[in-house]
């Protein structure tokens, strides 16, 4: 029976599929070090980019009364990052980053531009959370990230955190 890790199991309850592996193609030597890592894994790493529309709340007034405020809905924006899961548009990111979202944008490295996607799902325990792209309406393919296997980490062994938060090329 193959040992299935917490992250592989949410990642199927929240609608990736077939999680798989690449044997150990992710996994980077101490020769290589970070800098190969990231040349093979850029192209996998997004910039995700929420908005949250909220309603106004009411203010305190004169005599302790609560007065309604008069302007519109607030827009609020947040960024993360994330990582391209398969070709059929599936982006694995943090729950925390999607969280109230009203929606959700997706960039790629070099693209320019970003594109809408859809939450699938989220696990607040794991902070993990499943959106989706179309790929069709990209232009451009999409490159999936490379993964090894955890149960082959030792205690010792590197391990790197790709991000683009920002948005930067």
């Amino acid at each position: 029976m193959a040992h299935v890790s917490r992250m592989e199991a949410v990642l199927r309850h929240l609608g990736v599929g077939e999680v798989g592996v690449d044997g150990m193609a992710g996994a980077a030597t101490a020769a290589e070090g970070g800098a190969a890592v990231f040349r093979r894994s850029r192209d996998s790493v997004v910039f995700v980019q929420t908005s949250v529309l909220q309603a106004p709340t009411s203010a305190q007034g004169p005599f302790g009364l609560l007065m309604p405020r008069s302007d519109a809905i607030v827009k609020r924006e947040g960024a993360g990052s994330g990582v391209v899961w398969d070709a059929a548009g599936h982006i694995v990111t943090n729950a925390h980053v999607v969280r109230q979202a009203s929606s959700v944008e997706v960039g790629f490295r070099g693209v320019g531009k970003t594109v809408s996607a859809k939450l699938v799902g989220a696990d607040a325990v794991t902070d993990l959370a499943v959106l989706k792209v179309d790929p069709k309406g990209m232009g451009h393919a999409l490159a999936p990230i490379s993964r090894g296997q955890s149960q082959r980490l030792e205690v010792g062994d590197e391990v790197f955190a790709l991000g683009n938060p920002f948005g930067l090329d």
